[in-house]
């Protein structure tokens, strides 16, 4: 992927603690540098408050929001939790997300929507959680899955198990690493559905 210009993001985490969010966005500001007001963060504890996406107050909270990050990408994280109670098996229930997706990718915004998925089969990744009308509006989507080399833990964490890849990436990304170097976490990342394609 190659970035033009510098974006600017308003993140909507509706799961994550404190403790958690500080840490990776130390984490992020070593590994990136410094985004100064380019990433705006909105969580429920920021000024305790919650977003019901599914509900007009949240949808105008929403609003107030946008124009205060002005931002150019806008991240639901996670669907689930945005849209409390949100029968996902249900075709009609993912109108409600795509005419939200649809709206604000047509005021201008790139939209991310990050959604679980089931979890992984005997032989590879689950498939999405819900009725396959989530898929309706969306121009791309990418499916991460943490890899670990460990079967009983792979099951645990809802995670591919490496044993079950033709060439296992574990050894391989090992190999590939500097001597004062190790591997912490390998993940797969694919392609669903790509419009363009």
């Amino acid at each position: 992927f190659e970035i033009g210009k510098p974006a600017r993001c308003l993140y909507l985490d509706f799961e994550m603690g404190q403790s958690t969010i500080a840490r990776r966005l130390l984490e992020m500001r070593e590994i990136h540098g410094d985004t100064a007001d380019r990433l705006q963060i909105w969580t429920p504890f920021v000024d305790k408050r919650e977003i019901d996406l599914q509900k007009r107050e949240g949808l105008h909270e929403l609003q107030g929001w946008i124009d205060f990050a002005d931002p150019d990408v806008v991240v639901i994280d996670t669907i689930r939790s945005g849209f409390p109670g949100l029968s996902e098996n249900k075709a009609e229930e993912w109108a409600k997300v795509n005419r939200l997706a649809v709206l604000l990718r047509n005021s201008g915004y790139a939209v991310i929507l990050i959604h679980h998925s089931n979890r992984p089969t005997e032989n590879g990744i689950g498939r999405e959680a819900g009725s396959t009308n989530q898929l309706t509006v969306i121009e791309t989507q990418i499916r991460v899955a943490m890899v670990c080399e460990d079967e009983e833990i792979a099951h645990q964490q809802a995670a591919i198990f490496d044993g079950n890849y033709e060439n296992p990436v574990w050894p391989s990304m090992r190999d590939r690493c500097p001597d004062d170097f190790t591997v912490e976490q390998v993940l797969e990342i694919r392609y669903g559905k790509v419009r363009e394609w």
